[in-house]
């Protein structure tokens, strides 16, 4: 694997899209300590202390399909900016959601601030229930859920064998 490693960079100066950062879980993030900051053109850049961490950069690849381009960024800076990024707070695990809207239509789910929305209702609810009803449905041992900016992947373990998942959202 060749790497290009672009010159030391200043966080400060991207505005980091919270759907880029939510393309990995947090607890990869935290782990290698590298936060994916842009896309573009099929590669995504991440944000790294250590920008030669091989193992880490191929596991990102392998995680995300992406071909992956390591900026260097000094350690407080990248504590910094990822404590910023997965702030519960501040994300609230919103790319799931707008993800949900994306795919089955948010006027469907618009519901008067007044009324109380059962939780069975709920968009990701009912996401999760299709995923699970199709797995069973299908006489799958695994349920795999496989982040692609800007979508996800979902496959199914069959006889030993993944399958890729043209999944319609029925009964939504």
């Amino acid at each position: 694997m060749s790497i290009e490693i672009n010159q030391r960079v200043n966080l400060s100066d991207y505005e980091i899209d919270q759907r880029i950062v939510q393309i990995l879980p947090e607890e990869v993030v935290r782990r290698l300590k590298m936060l994916p900051i842009k896309v573009d053109g099929g590669q995504l850049q991440v944000a790294a202390k250590v920008p030669l961490n091989i193992p880490g950069l191929d596991e990102i690849k392998l995680l995300t399909g992406l071909k992956v381009k390591p900026v260097i960024v000094s350690e407080q800076e990248i504590d910094r900016a990822i404590n910023d990024q997965f702030n519960t707070e501040k994300t609230s695990k919103q790319a799931i959601v707008d993800m949900t809207f994306q795919e089955l239509g948010s006027s469907k789910f618009v519901v008067p601030q007044d009324d109380i929305i059962d939780v069975e209702e709920a968009p990701v609810v009912a996401l999760v229930n299709s995923i699970i009803r199709g797995a069973v449905n299908d006489n799958a041992s695994d349920i795999h859920l496989e982040p692609q900016f800007p979508e996800m992947v979902v496959r199914y373990r069959i006889n030993g064998l993944l399958h890729d998942v043209n999944h319609s959202f029925q009964n939504i």
